[in-house]
């Protein structure tokens, strides 16, 4: 890896690290900036795990392992990682770590600072390995440099994580909420509890509606929650099929943990107006968990507009940010005349607040596609910056939001960035574009400077 980034200064090229290819911002797009050409730097056999501490709870792993292979390699011996992002099927770990990514069960998991314990980073400058299975008080920690640096800084190539052992028992439950604001407050009340579910997934009446009519009478869909879907029913139990809202919730641990864990969690969803849909229902979302990269992906071949992105809202503040984001994406839809679909969840939830994820569904604009969809996306992050949110939880900066990083950014905090990307790329041949802009960035400077 070294020799590739020698060649690569040598010859005047860009390096683009691939891994799984599934960043939705640009950030493997091939810029090459003042360079002659674009090398893609592909992880993709670099796949290996290294070493499982049992002991310490620790696993080594080449960067370029994806979700399904680390995860079966621990499961087969007693472990989990438990980092479940949409992109599992596809992504790496490496692009985890460079990405700073996270799965929907933050509240199991944890951040990914939580889990990352040690890196080895091949920069133009050296190779750097850092191992921190133990917190430390050492000074500056260079090792918290390359989370979310997006191969700018160095291309990842081990990663270190702490693993858990596998629980005893995982439980999922289906619940439907007359309104949006009602399943908002039972998420908040379960995770600012005492026995808070792994996983609560809050889908607005949109998302609602596709998930029930996509559904149909399938194999696994038990008489009772068929029943409890139909418009008598819901009219008997006072749902407006126009309003309400579908919640996914999950708990694992021993039997004794998942069961007072439920009983808790149904207690809660009842106070707020939430009808039980049971265990059967989400048997369904278990099965499909991972299907929106390739649903996306048939969207776009036949025609349609896909996108989507997200932020991170306090409590006091999802609401307010869901609907401002909903009115600015609406408004910008009837001044270009398109059609549009907006899907809201909420997920991620932790004690002080959630992520709200935007996807947005439009038959593509034939004059300019690529046009439409910047600007749908960028109406929408506007108006969460306008609320105080910022652009980007988990998905990253990439090409695609560079212009809305530099907005919240200090001219200090510029400049220590672009020193540090001098510092370990004089020539900027990494990734170019993306963190830093190509006018922020080294320049390229004579050989033998």
């Amino acid at each position: 890896m070294a020799q590739v980034l020698r060649f690569a200064e040598e010859r005047d090229l860009a390096v683009v690290p691939f891994g799984g290819g599934t960043s939705l911002v640009g950030g493997v797009d091939p810029l090459p900036g003042a360079h002659r050409a674009v090398l893609a730097l592909s992880l993709e056999r670099m796949v290996d795990p290294l070493a499982v501490d049992e002991v310490g709870r620790l696993a080594r792993f080449q960067a370029g392992i994806r979700g399904p292979e680390l995860e079966r390699y621990l499961s087969e011996r007693g472990f989990t990682l438990g980092h479940f992002p949409q992109s599992f099927e596809r992504s790496t770990i490496g692009g985890w770590v460079s990405t700073r990514s996270s799965g929907e069960a933050v509240r199991r998991e944890g951040e990914l600072s939580q889990w990352l314990r040690g890196l080895t980073v091949v920069t133009p400058r050296g190779i750097l390995r850092f191992e921190e299975p133990l917190p430390e008080a050492a000074g500056p920690d260079p090792f918290a440099l390359f989370p979310g640096s997006e191969g700018s800084l160095g291309v990842i190539v081990e990663v270190t994580v702490a693993v858990r052992r596998k629980p005893e028992e995982t439980l999922y439950r289906g619940t439907l909420f007359p309104n949006w604001e009602a399943g908002v407050e039972a998420g908040r009340e379960l995770a600012q509890g005492h026995l808070p579910p792994f996983l609560f997934r809050l889908t607005d009446s949109e998302g609602t509606a596709l998930t029930l009519e996509g559904r149909g009478p399938g194999p696994g869909l038990s008489g009772r929650v068929r029943e409890r879907i139909e418009p008598r029913y819901l009219e008997f139990k006072h749902f407006d099929p126009g309003t309400m809202c579908l919640a996914l919730q999950g708990w694992e641990g021993t039997p004794e943990e998942v069961s007072l864990s439920e009983r808790e969690a149904r207690r809660v969803t009842r106070e707020h107006g939430g009808m039980d849909l049971g265990r059967a229902f989400t048997e369904f979302w278990r099965r499909e968990r991972f299907a929106f990269p390739h649903l996306r992906d048939d969207l776009v071949e036949a025609g349609w507009m896909v996108e989507t992105f997200e932020t991170a809202a306090a409590w006091s503040e999802v609401t307010g940010v869901a609907l401002g984001v909903r009115q600015a994406l609406e408004e910008r839809a009837r001044a270009g005349r398109w059609a549009l679909l907006v899907a809201t969840h909420l997920s991620h939830v932790t004690v002080s607040g959630a992520v709200l994820n935007f996807q947005l569904i439009a038959p593509r604009d034939p004059e300019d596609a690529p046009g439409q969809a910047q600007a749908l996306v960028q109406a929408g992050l506007e108006a969460v910056m306008k609320a105080g949110g910022k652009f980007s939880h988990h998905l990253g900066v990439g090409r695609d939001r560079l212009n809305l990083l530099a907005s919240q950014r200090s001219p200090v905090e510029t400049t220590l960035l672009a020193s540090l990307k001098r510092a370990l790329d004089p020539r900027g041949v990494l990734n170019p574009g993306k963190t830093l802009s190509l006018e922020e960035g080294p320049s390229n400077p004579p050989k033998g400077s």
